[in-house]
């Protein structure tokens, strides 16, 4: 309930008309949230991207404050002296 409420607080920005925060799916190893938001016609591309960014970015930030880890492949990089 914190994550979908902190996201729809973020979501509160101006030029957003439309959203929904909910979570669609849970397992073992990762829980699944939907975040979507609608913009007006009006936006351009430029603009909307620079929305997302911001977005998505203070989602992260949120999520780095509460100590919450995104589920992600780990990969090992090695790096050897010749």
């Amino acid at each position: 309930a914190a994550l979908t409420t902190a996201v729809k607080q973020i979501l509160t920005k101006p030029g957003i008309d439309g959203q929904v925060v909910f979570l669609s799916d849970t397992g073992k190893n990762a829980h699944v949230f939907t975040i979507e938001y609608m913009v007006s016609m009006e936006f351009s591309v430029e603009a909307f991207n620079e929305l997302r960014a911001q977005i998505n970015l203070e989602t992260i930030q949120w999520l780095n404050e509460q100590k919450i880890e995104l589920a992600a492949a780990s990969t090992d990089v090695v790096v050897r002296q010749a």
